[in-house]
């Protein structure tokens, strides 16, 4: 009888994994992270493995787990390694899905992510989930990290990694495999972060192979998705040649007053667009463009490249493997050589992401941004790209004037297994719709407090009829009053 119970109750843990002990829960938000060693396979820092129902630990005798493994009852494998020890194995492996992933994606690329992990999360809590399937293969990449809150909710989540250059979640998946991916890692991230409460998912693809895969493996576990933000976006998806595309999108007397800047622009000199070669100097180009980007309102905002010394780095490392990676494409215009206006495109494929750009604030009543943002067009005829991402903010005045199609991304959230974790959602939706209710029944009333309080400054402030209201409001100093003698 005892024999048969020890039977039954093996079999049950069996497929059912446990939790891992206590001393290894916070993997993610907490662990002390282990020594950076490059291109060091991270089962060489295991000196010992504890084993605990379908999860594995590995473990230095100096530091905390260095990485996770959990196995399912399929046959696949989510391994959660520090981006510092990935092997060469494996970073091979990335990069070789990453050639025929489901969808382009230039921000999950490894030149794109493990600079970014190692200039802007120093402290080494994010890990990349490494999914495996049946047969061992790599089928995905994700970079996972815990948080402390939902916006302004104080809830422990579980998630991708994104920094604020990231402008679409670092998702790499073989095509495909993107049920299996996500079948995969669901349940694992249940695992290696059992004290979240929501997954949260930032910027995907709205109809994408993803945002698919997403939806399906949600359904199949009971789970339900909600969008918490959606963002559109322009992008340029033209259906004919450049010239075409410009007279349909633009507005005729848009583009001559453009015809009429860059006129103006030839009188203060050689006018001219340069672009990067393969062969070129790219550290002189990014530097070119970081010091233009601080010298206008950005660098005076603090938000430049150059304000932070981790995000220059990462910026540097980043767009020097791209060009390295034949993925770069660097274009200026020039007035006398120097450069007025850079714009920096990012090759993925058929597919281009405009990364950054940055222009000569002095020379702002030229628009010079705007008149090399026209050779966007003529990037894709040289790239044969099907279509680019502006990784512009929603409703941006410039580019949304000059590209005529449109993007969708999500931020998606999700609850972790379990009726708790299953309660607690439902609550935080049920309270985000009675909020936006609220918020629904007070706008009226809050815009006609606005007019009130416009009204009553607008009657305080009554101007004396000899008053000169335009020169008082730029800041000059307003007319005499003038008396009868003074009129004669």
């Amino acid at each position: 009888m005892d024999a048969t119970v020890s039977t039954k109750t093996a079999a049950r843990k069996a497929r059912c994994p446990v939790e891992p002990r206590r001393t290894g829960q916070r993997a993610l938000a907490s662990e002390r992270p282990a020594q950076p060693v490059a291109h060091t396979p991270a089962r060489a820092f295991s000196s010992r493995m504890e084993t605990s129902g379908g999860l594995e630990k590995a473990e230095n005798k100096q530091t905390r787990p260095v990485f996770w493994l959990n196995r399912n009852e399929s046959g696949s494998s989510v391994q959660f390694i520090c981006a510092a020890v990935i092997s060469p194995d494996d970073l091979q492996a990335w990069e070789r899905i990453a050639k025929g992933a489901c969808e382009p994606n230039v921000f999950a690329l490894p030149w794109m992510v493990l600079p970014a992990l190692v200039a802007l999360d120093p402290q080494q809590k994010a890990r990349l989930a490494m999914v495996h399937n049946d047969a061992g293969a790599l089928i995905g990449v994700m970079p996972v990290a815990t948080a402390p809150r939902l916006g302004r909710v104080p809830l422990q989540i579980v998630g991708d990694w994104c920094h604020p250059n990231s402008f679409l979640s670092p998702i790499c998946i073989a095509d495909g495999a993107e049920m299996a991916f996500w079948q995969a890692l669901l349940p694992a991230l249940a695992v290696v972060a059992p004290r979240a409460r929501l997954v949260a998912l930032n910027r995907v693809a709205e109809g994408s192979t993803v945002h698919q895969g997403l939806v399906t493996a949600a359904a199949q576990e009971h789970r339900p998705l909600v969008i918490e933000q959606q963002i559109v976006r322009a992008m340029l998806a033209p259906d004919c040649d450049a010239e075409a595309y410009w007279q349909a999108a633009v507005r005729p007397k848009k583009r001559k007053e453009l015809r009429r800047q860059w006129k103006r622009l030839n009188e203060l000199g050689a006018i001219g667009i340069d672009t990067l070669a393969a062969d070129g100097d790219v550290g002189a180009w990014i530097d070119e463009f970081v010091a233009l980007e601080a010298s206008g309102w950005k660098g005076s905002a603090g938000s430049a490249i150059a304000s932070a010394a981790a995000t220059d780095g990462f910026f540097r490392s980043a767009i020097a493997a791209a060009h390295g990676a034949g993925a770069l494409c660097f274009t200026a215009l020039r007035l006398d050589g120097r450069a007025i206006a850079m714009l920096i495109t990012l090759i993925d494929g058929n597919a281009g992401f405009s990364f950054k750009t940055a222009f000569d604030e002095d020379l702002a009543r030229f628009s010079p941004g705007v008149l090399l943002q026209r050779e966007s067009l003529d990037i894709l005829a040289a790239r044969k790209l099907d279509w680019i991402d502006s990784c512009a903010a929603q409703d941006h005045p410039m580019i949304d004037s000059l590209w005529r199609e449109r993007r969708t991304i999500l931020c998606l959230t999700m609850p972790m297994p379990g009726r708790a974790n299953r309660l607690i959602f439902d609550a935080l939706q049920a309270a985000k719709q009675i909020w936006h209710r609220i918020k629904r029944t007070i706008e009226p009333f809050q815009a006609g407090w606005k007019h009130l309080a416009a009204w009553k400054r607008r009657q305080t402030n009554k101007l004396d009829p000899h008053f000169d209201s335009i020169k008082m409001n730029q800041g000059l100093a307003p007319l005499p009053a003038l008396d009868k003698e003074s009129e004669q």
